[in-house]
């Protein structure tokens, strides 16, 4: 039997648009302060708000983490995201995407370096509804936060 990664779904396709937005029906399953990611706003951000966080887990096995539904199965070859960057902080993380959040293809590992700011992730267009995204190093603290 497949696995479900290796199916081909028909996708949504909207070129240069962002599907990972309130306005396009996604939702935050799992993280803290869930609808910052969402909102679009990447210029009024702080210690305290504008931010999606979650706990990094000593394990770094991707059981934490931030899980975006998107409204529809899309076809995605490329994310955009800002990771917090209010100090010289770095961060390290892992992206995922899935059809049903049981089979998770890993689009990007950047586990062993550090990241800050904007990050531009490109990889084989796909067919995803589900986006996780794990923080598995913070050179502060042991948060990850995405704007």
């Amino acid at each position: 039997q497949a696995k479900d990664s290796e199916l081909h779904y028909r996708g949504y396709l909207v070129p240069e648009e962002n599907v990972a937005q309130l306005k396009h029906g996604a939702v935050v399953l799992k993280g803290e302060m869930r609808q910052a990611i969402l909102d679009g706003d990447c210029q009024n951000y702080d210690v305290e708000r504008g931010f999606t966080r979650h706990i990094i887990d000593e394990a770094g096995d991707g059981v934490g983490g931030i899980v975006i539904k998107l409204r529809q199965q899309c076809i995605l070859n490329y994310i955009r995201m800002l990771l917090w960057d209010r100090d010289l902080r770095s961060y390290s993380y892992f992206v995922e995407v899935s059809m049903d959040q049981e089979d998770w293809v890993r689009v990007v590992d950047h586990t062993k370096y550090h990241c800050r700011s904007w990050q531009n992730i490109y990889f084989p267009k796909r067919v995803v509804r589900y986006i996780k995204i794990v923080g598995t190093h913070n050179t502060v603290n042991r948060m990850f936060h995405v704007v």
